[in-house]
């Protein structure tokens, strides 16, 4: 070993003798071989050699401060002899004030003035007072909601307090936000809830927020005449600081990327500007003066970062003393670091010196604090100040120093970190000799990899002598380290970090900008790490960041070539790892790359129409929502290629592909801006300009037309811009006919396909008596009459009475009524009150009135002599047959009606579609019918609306498709359609059905923060349910019931059901919330106790409490209990219920009798009574009767579902037929199973597949036998 360091050391001093910090007047004047470095080196020698021998881990062991002091008096001093009398002054300062009590008004700064100093600023409170508030006060102060569960205005700040710890403890800052806004509603708040609240803010708040409500939150707080505490005072400063640290890491990126992107000055401007480290000063300067100094360290800590990101030492100084004054803190391990950091920033080694001494003479002393630090500052440990200490030499161009340090290090018994053989690897690069670094990286790897005590070199310092040796053009030296990574990372974990990764990504494009000329050969090499460092070993994947960086590098450099191919690359690596495994939170991070890299690209210099069109066609192709300004700059580039080719359009040459892009892209911007009500770049003029492209393009054939654009969108679009002349004109121009703004859902068909003059843009079928018959028609298509009625405007406005948004409280069958009186006497109503009212009628389940007035409208069409409302009345009478029947359950029905239009040439509208999908019930696959369904109208180029997009993904959550609904969400954004609080309902369910909490939890958040006062029960009670059923966890069930109470949305009786079940249902049961819950149940009178509450309570204490006796009194006690008067309980639930605690206790001795009182009840045994009687005998060992139960049960239609197992469906079926569920096979199966009747089990799987149930179903069930 010795001999190999006597190797190593001839070689570094070799290399240390050449490079170029061992030239005069270079980085590291003052500093060469023949001053010092042999006696140091040769130490660093036998000390590396003994270090092998060293088991010691305690970091904090015996300080190795002397022999660095002995080797630095030897060494010439670097700073200027005035540097002397500011170290005396520190010294001074820090002594007069610690040995004084400190009062504020004592305390003044000393050191020279510095222009970025904050010891000016006196107070800017009315700078606090004047910013933004972004947590305004609710306007409506009522608290019903927490009174519910008998909360008292006394209780409500303790609540408050509770739900603000538990929105911190998940760090979720968007809840915090919505719970701080609560905080107002307490009339006479405590300074304790305000402290709670600032803090929260304070430890969940993103980096990238300003913090505007924090300041004004703090504001509200000395307007309300609540006195700041010291905490509060710290809270403040904290939040100040962290977002400065924010600023300071920011800024330092943006004007890396300010060479290639001049447009970021005003970005970098923006975050200048900035007052964070200045109002931080002046809170602390006015707690110092109240004698309300911080008491956590953490906060000193981060005033400190903030005087080093501002190069402040004079307020740096004086924040220590204070700090170092204060009796119930000691400084940290990283405070000290922190310090030297800053000197070192000034390139002031004296001064580090000497904080450096004290901080020796501290642990020597045992005066420093252990504890972690703030997650977010440097590490608390012994070697990071020792690390600081090796990097401030280097950067005061003392290497010789740094490597001393280090060798201090090896003699002592302190424990090597990979950081600190980072700080010396890294430090020899930052001072230009990437040669010394480079060997240090390869002596330091080998003695690690041969069993040494040394540990191996950092990913890190890896990536970094990486770009060093790229931006001197030495490609061979960074293969070769690329290599020597590779062999350390077959032998450790070295997993890369984000950050790591990204500033690899940012030092290469530095290495371009040094390097232009390098540009392709430097990408290809950094691409090729980036490859081997995420996707071959990296446990974590892909880390976009940095993939971005080299795009963003490449389109910069006008290099369209390298970024297509990174960006065709990585997005197919992200498909397979992100998309295609189905990961609902992967899947928002790859389309949130295609996004960016998309706009990154398109921004190339000099690039092409055609270009564009590539770079888009990711995004295109998959549904992604680009941004605003993505889509404008693909239009003004359309719009510099039309000029160029003076106004031809045909000339451009554009693809079919290329076409649907540049049709997609003016959709959706033009959508945009009317979701927006703007008027930017897509305005009328713009959309002649486009239609007449179309024309110039395609001419006036509407089929070609059709196959570049979904010309219902296009209708959408002028029909909102333009008016109804001028829309019309366009439409036509195109080969279709406009039938109006509120049709626009409803389809165009080609007016070229029409037969006749007489035909209409829909063509309805015309019947008289010579051929008109059943065999022609649907049943519900009447016969050819002879009408005679007169259209009355108030028998119209009188069977319209019956719309819920006029709110007359007139049911549909009353307007129903009036209409036939008016028909007897010779009075019809318009087409469009006819249509409402058979729409109306249907939804109620009166679909033989329904039909009756869809016969009559049918007669009142012969009365209309224009064709076009002949044409559109017929379509709106058609449409509200489907939507109405749709909504009633006539499935078949409404189908009848939607084959019709279709079979005329047009197409449903979006509402009948969704009606038809949310109503498809009584089959065994019903997302599968809602995905047939929801397929065609997109076939037809139906506009889907809100409604419909929230019914298919509704559909397909229940089916636990969420990979299918999501995909559906992505369509609905990139169609500008703004989700709803259903939307995310339905989402949030499709995740919490397959046990995706996380995408759940943020699909969550993003609703309450999108949904504006527009939220509603069912998402809070799935989040609720989610952590009553499916992960148990009481207080994050009861942190969703606050959110709900926050949100000022009332509570259901299925909400109550979830809070029994979160008392009486987790362990340990909460017997008095079970029971103040059931009570607020009975008093609130806007719902209702149901079966499912006592069924609540029932499985509590027989299944949770195993009380058999006390489940039997609780089901006694609901025939005679008050809010029964109507006798509708104990009903096939509750039984139900009492049944799974005999069966779970072992109790079947006493099922007889309760069948018994089933039956005399005449309660229907539905499937789900049956199931339990099947696990109850078979438990017991009886299987025949478990056989005699199931055989005696009856199977449903062939593809139908099950029929009388639920509440609202008993009333329909025969009270002595029981229909089996799928879960009754699959109890059955399991029982034979257990009995190990395995031939029995495979047989009833062959009797369901014979039945023809879903695979999905009997895949599920079958893998149950193993």
């Amino acid at each position: 070993m010795k001999t190999f360091f006597r190797s190593f050391q001839h070689q570094f001093r070799s290399i240390v003798a050449q490079s170029p910090s061992a030239t005069s007047g270079g980085p590291g004047t003052g500093f060469h071989p023949g001053r010092n470095f042999y006696q140091g080196y040769h130490g660093y020698g036998r000390a590396f050699t003994q270090a092998n021998n060293n088991s010691n881990d305690d970091e904090e062991g015996r300080s190795p401060s002397q022999a660095y002091r002995n080797k630095l008096s030897r060494r010439q001093s670097v700073s200027n002899s005035s540097r002397g009398e500011v170290v005396r002054a520190i010294r001074d300062q820090r002594r007069n004030i610690t040995t004084q009590s400190v009062h504020p008004a004592q305390i003044e700064q000393s050191g020279r003035p510095r222009s970025n100093s904050t010891t000016s600023v006196e107070n800017v409170k009315s700078g606090i007072e004047d910013a933004a508030d972004d947590i305004s006060p609710p306007q409506n102060t009522h608290d019903l909601h927490n009174l519910q569960l008998g909360n008292t205005q006394s209780e409500l700040g303790n609540e408050l307090i509770s739900r603000i710890s538990a929105a911190k403890d998940s760090n979720d800052f968007y809840a915090v936000k919505r719970i701080v806004s609560s905080v107002y509603t307490v009339t006479d708040p405590t300074v304790e809830l305000w402290d709670t609240a600032l803090e929260a803010l304070c430890v969940t708040r993103p980096d990238s927020f300003t913090v505007d409500d924090a300041v004004s939150f703090y504001n509200d707080m000395i307007a309300r005449d609540l006195k700041p505490t010291a905490n509060t005072y710290a809270n403040l400063i904290t939040i100040l600081c962290l977002r400065d640290n924010f600023v300071h890491n920011n800024l330092s990126s943006i004007n890396a990327r300010k060479l290639l992107d001049p447009s970021l000055e005003a970005e970098a401007q923006a975050l200048e500007s900035e007052q964070n480290f200045k109002i931080a000063m002046s809170i602390f300067n006015m707690a110092v003066r109240l004698d309300l100094l911080p008491g956590r360290v953490h906060t000193y800590n981060w005033l400190l970062m903030a005087c080093k990101h501002h190069r402040d030492i004079d307020t740096a100084i004086n924040v220590f003393s204070i700090m170092e004054s204060h009796p119930k803190i000691k400084s940290q391990h990283c405070t000290y670091a922190i310090m030297i950091d800053l000197y070192g920033s000034v390139a002031d080694l004296e001064g580090a010196t000497v904080i450096f001494e004290d901080y020796v003479n501290g642990l020597n002393s045992h005066k420093i604090d252990n504890k972690p630090s703030f997650a977010t500052l440097p590490l608390n440990k012994s070697s990071t100040v020792y690390n600081s200490m090796i990097s401030t030499n280097f950067s005061c161009n003392e290497p010789l120093g740094g490597v001393e340090v280090f060798q201090t290090m090896l003699e002592s018994s302190l424990r090597l970190r990979p950081d600190t053989v980072a700080a010396v690897i890294e430090g020899f690069a930052r001072v230009g000799d990437s040669s010394s670094g480079l060997e240090w990286l390869k002596r330091t790897a080998k003695t690690a990899m041969e069993g040494s005590q040394i540990p191996h070199p950092p990913v890190s310092s890896f990536y970094f002598i990486m770009t060093s040796l790229l931006k001197e053009a030495k490609f061979d030296e960074a293969v070769a380290t690329h290599e020597l990574l590779k062999e350390c990372q077959n032998l450790y974990t070295m997993d890369p970090t984000g950050v790591e990764l990204n500033t690899f990504s940012e030092n290469v494009m530095e290495a371009i900008i040094t390097k232009p000329e390098q540009t392709e050969q430097v990408i290809e090499f950094a691409n090729q790490v980036l490859r081997q460092q995420m996707i071959e070993k990296s446990s974590k994947g892909i880390y976009y960041p940095a993939i971005q960086t080299l795009i963003y590098t490449c389109a910069s450099f006008g290099r369209f070539d390298l970024a297509m191919g990174l960006f065709i690359q990585w997005a197919q690596a992200g498909k397979i790892q992100f998309v295609d495994q189905g990961h609902l939170t992967g899947r928002r991070i790859w389309h949130k790359y295609i996004a960016v890299v998309v706009n990154l690209v398109i921004k190339t210099p000099n690039i092409s129409l055609q270009q564009m069109f590539d770079a888009f066609r990711m995004a295109y192709d998959n549904n992604v929502v680009c941004s605003v300004e993505t889509l404008k700059l693909i239009l003004e580039k359309v719009k510099q290629a039309r000029v160029d080719c003076e106004g031809d359009f045909k000339l451009i040459n554009l693809t079919l592909e290329q076409w649907k892009m540049y049709t997609t892209v003016w959709l959706q911007s033009a959508k945009n801006e009317i979701n927006n009500e703007s008027q930017g770049f897509v305005n009328a003029e713009s959309a002649e300009q486009f239609v007449a492209d179309i024309i110039n393009t395609f001419g006036k054939n509407a089929e070609d037309v059709g196959r570049v654009i979904n010309v219902n969108d296009l209708g959408f679009v002028l029909s909102k811009m333009l008016d109804y002349k001028a829309s019309a004109e366009l439409i036509e121009g195109l080969g279709y006919r406009f039938n109006g703004a509120e049709s626009y859902t409803s389809g165009y068909v080609p007016a070229d396909k029409m037969q006749t003059e007489q035909a209409v843009a829909m063509s309805y079928p015309s019947f008289d008596s010579s051929d008109a018959s059943l065999d022609q028609t649907p049943p519900t298509t009447p016969g050819s009459v002879e009408p005679e009625y007169v259209f009355d405007d108030e028998l119209s406005e009188l069977v319209s009475r019956h719309d819920y948004r006029r709110n007359m409280g007139i049911s549909p069958s009353d307007c129903y009524k009036t209409l036939m009186d008016g028909v007897s006497n010779g009075l019809t109503a318009s087409i469009s009150a006819l249509a409402g009212l058979a729409n109306a009628l249907g939804r109620i389940g009166e679909t033989d009135k329904a039909k009756k007035v869809y016969t009559h409208a049918y007669e009142v069409l012969q009365l209309l002599t224009s064709v076009e409302e002949r044409s559109s009345g017929w379509f709106r009478l058609e449409d509200a047959m489907i939507s109405g029947l749709g909504h009633g359950g006539d499935i078949e029905g409404a189908t009848q009606h939607r084959l019709r239009i279709i079979q005329a040439g047009g197409a449903p509208s979006a509402d009948s579609y969704a009606a038809c999908i949310n109503n498809v019930k009584e089959t065994t696959d019903d997302a599968t019918l809602a995905k047939e369904l929801w397929e065609e109208s997109r076939k037809f180029g139906v506009k889907s609306n809100t409604f419909l997009f929230n019914s298919i993904i509704s559909k397909l959550s229940k089916a636990r498709k969420a990979h299918e609904a999501l995909e559906i969400l992505d369509q609905m954004m990139a169609e500008r359609v703004r989700p709803s609080s259903v939307t995310y309902g339905a989402i949030i369910n499709a995740c919490t059905r397959i046990g995706d909490e996380q995408s759940a939890i943020n699909f969550f958040n993003t609703m309450v923060k999108q949904s504006k006062g527009q939220l509603r029960v069912p998402p809070f009670n799935t989040m609720i349910q989610f952590y009553t059923q499916t992960k148990p966890n009481r207080d994050r069930a009861l942190y969703y019931y606050g959110e709900m109470l926050a949100c000022r949305v009332a509570p259901s009786a299925h909400t109550y059901k979830l809070l029994l079940d979160a008392y009486g249902s987790i362990e340990p049961v909460d017997k008095g919330s079970l029971y103040k819950v059931f009570e607020t149940v009975v008093n609130d009178p806007r719902v209702k106790v149901s079966d499912t509450h006592w069924a609540s309570l029932i499985h509590s204490a027989g299944c949770i409490e195993k009380d058999v006796d006390g489940a039997v009194e609780i089901f006694d006690s609901i025939e005679t209990h008050p809010s029964n008067r109507q006798g509708e309980l104990p009903d096939a639930i509750v039984y139900e219920s009492l049944l799974n605690v005999f069966v779970e206790n072992q109790r079947q001795d006493l099922i007889p009798k309760l069948l018994e009182s089933i039956k005399a009840s005449n309660i229907h045994q539905t499937a789900y009574i049956s199931n339990l009687l099947i696990r109850g005998y078979a438990s017991s060992g009886d299987m025949s009767k478990s056989r005699e139960v199931f055989e005696a049960m009856v199977d449903p239609p062939m593809g139908a579902a099950a029929n009388g197992n639920h509440p609202n469906d008993l009333d329909s079926i025969d009270s002595a037929v029981v229909f089996r569920e799928p879960s009754t096979w699959t109890e059955m199966i399991k029982a034979e199973l257990e009995a190990k009747s395995v031939t029995n089990a495979k047989k009833l799987i062959s009797r369901m597949e014979e039945r023809m149930y879903p695979l999905a179903v009997t895949s599920k069930i079958a893998s149950l036998i193993v």
